[in-house]
């Protein structure tokens, strides 16, 4: 798969997704889009995931109702690539 569209929907994921995008930002063989679709997260999510615009180019943040299949599906829709890949924050 050359071109992949990766779909994370978080709420209030501050503790994990810092690993998750750090393992994500090292994947350099591939044409990625990472598009997080946050819950309304009430801790630093977000600007932790703002700290990954310089190390993923196809970085994408959407903010939306709660609801993990609601966030996933407004990921998809989101995304430009037909190939995707839903990941779990933790």
């Amino acid at each position: 798969i050359e071109d992949l569209s990766i779909v994370i929907p978080v709420l209030n994921e501050a503790r994990y997704i810092s690993k998750l995008l750090n393992s994500i930002s090292k994947q350099v063989d591939k044409n990625l889009e990472v598009i997080v679709v946050d819950g309304l997260s009430e801790d630093n999510t977000i600007s932790i995931v703002e700290s990954f615009y310089s190390k993923i180019e196809n970085l994408c943040i959407i903010s939306s109702k709660r609801g993990i299949g609601y966030q996933r599906n407004i990921g998809a829709k989101k995304a430009k690539y037909d190939h995707l890949l839903f990941l779990d924050a933790d």
